[in-house]
């Protein structure tokens, strides 16, 4: 560009608005200078994001006349304070119990409150004392029965009581957890048996049948020697033991089997604990399948704070009017759904009369601005929206949302305790602030890697540049 010209580039919008804006750059003689204008709509633009995308294009000219001789790609693009901003984001160090375990801090809650229910599914309930004693016993006979640290326990069984009983016993014997949901495809189930070289499942007799060909040793929670209380173990596991194998759903090729240590999620459900206080009054909804981590938090979080467990059987769960009648009998206050479920739940018109409902958490897919602009119109409380991958412990950024914000999406947020969210280009180094890049996530959240997948673990699990 010579001085004296000017430089327009134009945009039109889809639809029928025929809203247009402009971004236009003088080029004058000012002692020698240059001056920058930019024109843009205020309906479209803020001006803080104006101001930003001018600062980094003066770092880019900066650099350009600095070093002539170097390639585009070799530029700092962000500017000292995006970068400055971007750590202030990432300052998220917490001291919390994390190295404890959840197991642990289960047993502390029942120490609190021994005869308070903590458990409902269906018509069966059990107490704080009673889920003690009981997945004590679940964890000597594990043992008995060759249970290792951190090795991994197959869990087979309908969502229930019992379950909680047997996940608990499973990280009260120091060992991991596969979850196996019954209502999978059998091929689906063996093959992560067989990927997971599993020698031991927990099961019931009625669903034995589903495990097909590939079935290891099996233990029937049917026995009355799973039921028997004993005392406690008091097995502190090291925070970075296996606490779970859990494998991807396979939407982005063959499912892999993600190791995660115990440090993760627990820091997860510490931070909900900390975030969204809950109390006695409180009951949690677990409806999602043991065979996504989300089901953690949903477990957990009032297993250690005193609020209720209520497990939502299959039949409850299917149709929104069931679901609603669940949360009313049991006055459940926080319940979580993809956004693809919450439209369903929310387009059937059950929304308004779930009164007790205080907040509703979305996570495991984007949730979009219309729907959330629904889930406000027929509800006072509280929504969340969560993200983070199975690799790295549940969830790692928190966004809540806000009745009439004007976003044309709904972020995710920012990272929680103890855990780092970068977006960084194809040279790893961060993306300036308002420009796309790819997510990357460091800090208690991330897992093992993969189950005997080194190279898709070395691939996707990388040394962190910024620690």
């Amino acid at each position: 560009a010579q001085v004296g010209d000017q430089l327009t580039v134009s945009a039109r919008e889809d639809g029928n608005s025929g809203a247009k804006y402009d971004l236009v750059l003088d080029v004058q003689d000012q002692d020698k200078g240059m001056e920058l204008r930019l024109s843009y709509r205020t309906d479209l633009f803020a001006g803080a994001t104006i101001e930003r995308f001018l600062n980094q294009f003066v770092q880019v000219l900066t650099e350009a006349l600095d070093h002539p001789d170097r390639a585009l790609a070799d530029f700092a693009i962000s500017p000292q304070d995006d970068l400055e901003r971007i750590q202030v984001w990432n300052d998220t160090g917490y001291e919390n119990e994390r190295d404890v375990g959840l197991a642990r801090l289960f047993e502390a809650q029942a120490a609190r409150t021994p005869d308070a229910v903590a458990v409902v599914a269906g018509q069966d309930q059990i107490t704080f004392r009673e889920l003690d004693a009981r997945s004590n016993g679940v964890a000597h006979l594990l043992i008995e029965n060759g249970a290792k640290q951190g090795g991994p326990i197959g869990v087979h069984l309908k969502p229930s009581v019992q379950m909680v009983i047997v996940l608990l016993g499973v990280l009260k014997a120091g060992a991991a957890y596969v979850p196996l949901d019954p209502y999978y495809p059998r091929e689906r189930i063996d093959a992560i048996i067989e990927d997971a070289g599993l020698d031991l499942i927990v099961t019931s007799q009625d669903l034995s049948e589903r495990l097909g060909s590939v079935s290891p040793e099996l233990l029937f929670v049917d026995d009355a020697g799973v039921v028997l209380e004993k005392p406690a173990l008091n097995f502190t596991p090291d925070p970075m033991d296996l606490m779970y194998l859990m494998y991807t759903s396979g939407s982005a090729g063959t499912p892999k089997g993600v190791r995660v240590p115990h440090v993760g999620p627990s820091n997860f459900v510490l931070w909900m604990r900390d975030r969204f206080p809950l109390s006695a009054d409180d009951a949690v909804l677990m409806r999602t399948s043991i065979n996504f981590d989300i089901s953690v938090w949903e477990m957990f979080l009032p297993l250690i704070t005193g609020a209720r467990l209520v497990v939502g059987l299959r039949e409850e769960l299917q149709a929104p009017e069931s679901l609603a009648a669940l949360i009313q009998r049991q006055n459940i206050t926080h319940i979580q759904f993809v956004p693809s479920a919450l439209r369903g739940f929310v387009d059937s018109g059950v929304l308004p009369s779930c009164r007790s409902l205080r907040r509703i958490f979305s996570g495991g897919e984007a949730l979009p601005t219309a729907l959330q602009h629904d889930v406000f119109a027929a509800y006072a409380g509280e929504l969340h929206n969560l993200y983070g991958p199975t690799e790295a412990s549940v969830y790692v950024c928190h966004w809540q949302c806000r009745p009439n914000e004007r976003l044309r999406a709904v972020p995710i947020g920012k990272p929680i305790h103890n855990t780092r969210v970068h977006i960084l280009d194809e040279h790893m180094r961060p993306a300036p602030i308002g420009l796309t890049g790819q997510v990357y996530l460091g800090g208690e959240c991330v897992t093992l890697g993969y189950h005997r997948k080194p190279e898709q673990t070395a691939a996707a699990f990388v040394q962190d540049p910024f620690t």
